[in-house]
Formats: C-alpha cells, sequence, structure tokens
C-alpha cells in the first residue's frame, strides 16, 4: 500500500519495468493510497510502503506483513465482514489508517493505465 504523497516514487518504480511486465500487478485506487496486488517477487519496492500479506487463519484478508495481530484472525474477519455487509473479495486492513479498503475492484495494470490510475482521484 502507498500513500497519496509517496505515488510519485511508486510510478516511477514501475514506469522503470517493461511493458510486458505490467500486467502481473493489479492496482486498487482508494481515497489515501493506492493498493499494488501480485505475486511478492513482482511488488515494486517503494520506501514508506506499507506491504500486506496473507495468514492462514484469515484467507480473505490482506495485514500488514510486520505487524503481529492480537485476535484471533479468523473471528476478526467474521466480523469485519459483518459490519461491512458481507463485501466480496480480499479486504486489505490497514490498522494505522484505521482503515480496511475492499480490493474487488482491481485493475489489471498496463502501460496505458499506469499514469491514469495513479494520478486520477479516487472513486
Amino acid at each position: 500500500m502507498v500513500r497519496n504523497q509517496d505515488l510519485g516514487s511508486l510510478h516511477v518504480r514501475l514506469r522503470r519495468r517493461p511493458a510486458e511486465a505490467l500486467p502481473s500487478l493489479e492496482i486498487v485506487r482508494f481515497e489515501d493510497g493506492v493498493v499494488v496486488l501480485g505475486p511478492e517477487e513482482a511488488l515494486p519496492w517503494v520506501d514508506h510502503g506499507l506491504y500486506l500479506g496473507r495468514e492462514p487463519q484469515a484467507i480473505g484478508l490482506l495485514i500488514p506483513s510486520r505487524e503481529q495481530a492480537n485476535v484471533p484472525l479468523d473471528l476478526f474477519e467474521r466480523a469485519l465482514r459483518r459490519r461491512l455487509g458481507d463485501v466480496p473479495g480480499t479486504l486489505a486492513v490497514l490498522p494505522g489508517w484505521q482503515k480496511v479498503v475492499p480490493l474487488n475492484g482491481a485493475v489489471r495494470l498496463s502501460s496505458s493505465l499506469l499514469t491514469a490510475a495513479l494520478d486520477a482521484p479516487a472513486s
């Protein structure tokens, strides 16, 4: 996850990649930034980026990889989905921002989409 103020750095990192490498990534824009999804080895390294991962107890959540949950994740996922009205797909949990981002609107990245996705205001 990259905050709005660091999108320039993300844009530079992604532009350095060959166009044929971009479709291995998907992107979700939200009001505070962007979530980039893809295989671990394909994700760009961005200073101040928040890297998310899955835990076996809650495969429908992406949570910060450097934080340890202090609640049972399976119960947390069920409660979160109930509260959000059973939003389909994976949810990115961003505790530092007190935010949950649904990732069901992810779009496959391409050269033509790159600038538009990073420059456009979040929907």
